[in-house]
Formats: C-alpha cells, structure tokens, sequence
C-alpha cells in the first residue's frame, strides 16, 4: 500500500505566479523527488491562484512521514507559499 504526503498551500496577495513556479520547479519537486521511498507527485493550484494542493507519494507511510517532516523543516523565502495543511494519507484507490 502506498501513502501521499499531501499539503496545502495558500500564496499570498500580489504573488508573482512565475516566480511560484519557478520554486516549484527548482526547489520543491527536487526536494520531494530526492526523498527516500519517493514514487511520484503532482502540483495544482486553483483557478484563482490563491491556493495550491501538492501530493507525493511514497512506498511506506514511513517514507511518507519523514519526508513530510523533510518538506516542513525547509527554509522557504518570505514570498514563498506558506503551508496551510499537511498531513500523510493512505491511497485507498487509484483510476
């Protein structure tokens, strides 16, 4: 059985979105891929772009665990996207 790291993240008033998905591309996803157990991932924001969703999931809820601990510890810049919500959950289906 596998389990995702999900967390949620809100982006502040005035955020420029391509210096978010720069982040997104050059630090968050190598930081998430190098994590041990690691099996994929997928980033969303919301039409609004006031929010956005990233799941990764792992081998173990184990892998999961402190790889969430991992992301959470990590300096970000002022600007960055601050964490709403996080937590680890148990994929129980998959289309």
């Amino acid at each position: 059985m596998s389990y995702a790291f999900i967390a949620q993240v809100s982006f502040e008033e005035g955020t420029d979105p391509a210096f978010a998905q720069k982040m997104l591309e050059t630090e968050v996803v190598p930081l998430v891929q190098s994590q041990a157990g690691f099996l994929k991932g997928i980033w969303a924001r919301n039409v609004d772009g006031k929010t956005g969703i990233g799941t990764a999931v792992f081998d173990t809820k184990a892998n999961a665990e402190a790889a969430g601990q991992n992301i959470r510890v990590q300096p970000r810049p002022a600007e960055a996207p601050q964490i709403v919500s996080a937590g680890v959950y148990e994929i129980v289906a998959e289309a």
